[in-house]
């Protein structure tokens, strides 16, 4: 073999290296929040381009020698650092910039320093593709937070299924995105009126103040919801999805309970799990509805993968609102009718021996500011909340809805109204000039109970528990949990909260 094509093999054998880490990192990242098959299919495509890659680099190096191999080299590892990693982690255009062009200058210099050592070589491209990997161990649902479940959890689990109720109501848990409450409309969007405020007040409901989310975004919302907001003890992602074990599936199956959560995002949550009875989503387009490009910024939807996201228009695509109506009417509010409908034919169900604990989540109508947010942009403030405003409208109409079909055939069900978390119009925010508007505009929420055929579907005689003027959603759910317990204090030994801030520096008053 001549010298230029064994300059080729190397650089070939570095950037395979580097690329496997790359692509090992996203694959992870992905796993947890789609099925196989997307993952697969994505996999496929994206090893196809390496594969491309790889052959151009060798070709073309075989035939111009070190130099150009290493330039190619530098040129696909920059590539391959922006689409596999650097757009999906969200860092900044500067910093995105100088990781690719880091890694460029890095290849190059590995593979001219030590033409003559291709282990050397080797150990540079490995050392690169540490990088990467390394983010697997940091941030909620990393990979250092998916080992098994520990012995303390084991029996903390077992001791929740063990807590007997003496009612069995059906319990019926519905949240908006972004759902908040009027002081958090006063503050952000200037609104002194909600539409379906006056709707649940319409209803009977009672609204509970200084409601907060522990966690955000949704995922995290939700999974904080199963645990009860304990985040000592139970880490990571998939307890909404059942792919974890969790309190709150634990202790009302334990009961006798067949529990059902369900997403008008398809795969979001990702794949459905054994620890809850079912969970519910509805899918045409496994690409469209995958958690990497259903609300991907443009740069992750168009470059993101390899661009693999613009494939989804070769396949029938479903979206989470009415695309023909709002394109006949651009100011009609974005809404899935599909999910609505299918969800009140569940909820229309005869109602059956065996109680039902069910979590549904509504993206539209609501949601929350897009993800290019600019916090402080008065014109995009302006348009949001004109948005919000129609979306507040549809809200309404859908808890009416939701309302009617439960107290048609389940009259004594309890029933809880939320929202998982808030606008997300601090995205741009600075953090430590701006901590309050943050903390209030992510974590604030609305609450609502609004069933009233069984005692504990009132705040009042199912009181959540309370730190310091505030309370979370996890909290609610344990209050009504306690209140429909045969001994409450069996729970209140075991129930750990967790807030991530404290909240109660922050109400909205």
């Amino acid at each position: 073999m001549s010298m230029k094509a064994k300059a080729a093999g190397s650089a070939c054998v570095a950037l395979a290296i580097f690329s496997a880490g790359l692509l090992a990192t996203l694959l992870v990242l992905m796993a947890r929040e789609n099925p196989g098959d997307f993952v697969l299919a994505a996999a496929g495509y994206m090893l196809a381009v390496l594969l491309a890659e790889l052959a151009v680099l060798f070709a073309l190096g075989a035939l111009g020698g070190i130099w150009v191999a290493g330039g190619l080299a530098a040129l696909f590892g920059g590539v391959n650092a922006y689409a596999l990693y650097v757009v999906h982690m969200n860092l900044g255009g500067l910093v995105a910039l100088s990781y690719c062009a880091g890694v460029a200058a890095i290849l190059v210099l590995v593979l001219a320093a030590t033409e003559a050592r291709p282990l050397t070589r080797i150990a540079g491209a490995v050392a690169l593709a540490i990088v990467p990997l390394m983010s697997l161990t940091n941030g909620p649902g990393s990979a250092a937070d998916d080992a098994r479940l520990s012995d303390e959890n084991r029996a903390l689990l077992a001791q929740y299924a063990q807590i007997r109720l003496r009612e069995k109501p059906n319990i019926y848990l519905i949240s908006f995105d972004a759902m908040i409450g009027l002081p958090s409309a006063e503050k952000f969007l200037g609104l002194d009126r909600l539409a379906y405020v006056d709707k649940l007040n319409a209803l009977g409901a009672t609204i509970v103040p200084d409601v907060f989310a522990t966690d955000t975004p949704s995922v995290e919302s939700f999974d904080a919801l199963m645990i009860l907001d304990d985040h000592w003890h139970f880490k990571g992602a998939g307890y909404f999805s059942g792919r974890r074990p969790s309190p709150v599936s634990e202790l009302f199956r334990a009961n006798g309970y067949d529990v059902e959560t369900g997403s008008s995002i398809p795969f979001y949550f990702g794949a459905a799990g054994p620890y809850v009875n079912s969970h519910l989503f509805i899918s045409k387009n496994f690409i469209t509805d995958s958690s990497l490009c259903k609300f991907a910024t443009p740069a992750v939807h168009d470059y993101g993968a390899f661009g693999f996201c613009r494939l989804e228009k070769y396949f029938t695509t479903d979206v989470i609102f009415d695309l023909a109506a709002v394109k006949a009417n651009p100011a009609a509010p974005y809404f899935d009718s599909n999910w609505h409908r299918v969800l009140l034919e569940r909820i229309a169900r005869p109602v059956q021996p065996q109680p039902r604990l069910v979590i549904y989540y509504y993206y539209y109508p609501i949601g929350h500011a897009p993800n290019d947010f600019v916090s402080y942009d008065a014109a995009q403030l302006a348009a949001y909340k004109q948005r919000f405003l129609t979306q507040a409208d549809k809200a309404a109409e859908v808890i009416d809805e939701i309302y009617a079909a439960i107290h048609r055939t389940d009259p004594n069900a309890i029933i809880l109204v939320f929202g998982d978390h808030g606008l997300k119009i601090s995205r741009t925010a600075d953090w430590n000039t701006d901590t309050e508007f943050w903390v209030q505009d992510n974590h604030a929420v609305l609450a609502a109970y609004l069933g009233s055929g069984t005692t504990c579907a009132r705040p009042q005689l199912a009181p959540p528990y309370e730190a310091e003027g505030y309370t979370t959603l996890g909290r609610m759910l344990a209050g009504v949990i306690r209140c429909l317990a045969e001994d409450g204090t069996k729970l209140d030994d075991i129930v750990r909260f967790v807030d991530k801030f404290e909240f109660g520096n922050y109400l909205l008053r």
